[in-house]
């Protein structure tokens, strides 16, 4: 990877939007940090979180983590369900805290592209072409069929497709939300951050399924799920989606116009999701 010439955040702000129920007596708050450590900080002690860990490094285990890309205009990650339950059914959900710090890539150069480690292998990150907007939402899944549901796309959650005006289906409730928006820059890299935290007030939830192979563990409410959604060069987008190409939601390694791949701007650099 070459050096980078200088980091900083994108200049321009991050637009905000919030949307709260009062029905669960929910704290929310957006790109805020210091909120965040304060949400954390009223964890009773000894609870259980669960952690999503981002960024390439190890750990004090020798855990190796890596990078992930937003490869795909569509980036899910399951709130609560992914934890083992037995031998209690019945729990308090605490809070949700999330911090992400996202890094873009940019070069005058498209072609030049660069590799970085994930997962998988090496993953091909291509030069921002124009802006990206990342449409952060935590919403709660109030259909059992979709709370159980493994995997979830784009057409289980939106009433249309449509990247630029996001309408979710009635059995999609959404509970806060955040835009951040990245612009073209003469760095080589600039990092923007994702903060949200969601304090539950302890939300009594019972435990109605358990996870197995072929469905997700859900309870009778709270079923929570962090979506990103990447608004970057929707005619593109929608080139895929008029040829039937799948998957249609994935961006593509490599700037191809004529097949409709933007190319990986962007990836998580550091950071995690946590559910308590």
């Amino acid at each position: 990877m070459p050096p980078a010439k200088r980091v900083k955040p994108s200049k321009k702000p991050t637009k905000k939007k919030v949307n709260t129920t009062s029905a669960y007596k929910i704290g929310t708050c957006i790109n805020d940090e210091e909120k965040l450590n304060i949400c954390k900080a009223k964890r009773p002690p000894a609870v259980q979180v669960t952690k999503i860990q981002f960024g390439a490094r190890k750990d004090a285990q020798n855990q190796t983590f890596y990078f992930d890309s937003l490869w795909n205009r569509m980036m899910t990650f399951r709130l609560f369900q992914t934890k083992k339950f037995e031998p209690f059914k019945r729990f308090q959900l605490i809070d949700i805290s999330i911090h992400l710090q996202i890094v873009t890539y940019h070069n005058e150069d498209k072609t030049n592209t660069i590799r970085i480690p994930t997962i998988g292998g090496n993953t091909i990150i291509t030069p921002l072409i124009s802006e990206l907007i990342i449409k952060s939402y935590i919403v709660e899944l109030c259909d059992r069929d979709l709370a159980k549901k493994k995997e979830l796309g784009v057409d289980d959650l939106l009433i249309d497709v449509d990247l630029q005006n996001i309408q979710f289906k009635n059995n999609i409730k959404p509970i806060i939300s955040t835009e951040t928006v990245i612009n073209c820059s003469t760095c080589t890299f600039t990092t923007d951050e994702i903060i949200i935290c969601l304090d539950l007030n302890k939300m009594d939830v019972c435990l109605k399924n358990e996870e197995s192979d072929t469905e997700s563990a859900f309870f009778e409410k709270g079923n929570y799920l962090f979506v990103m959604f990447l608004d970057y060069n929707d005619f593109m987008f929608k080139t895929k989606k008029i040829s039937g190409q799948a998957p249609t939601g994935s961006l593509g390694e490599n700037l191809n116009l004529a097949t409709g791949n933007t190319g990986i701007p962007s990836f998580i650099g550091d950071g995690s999701i946590e559910s308590v």
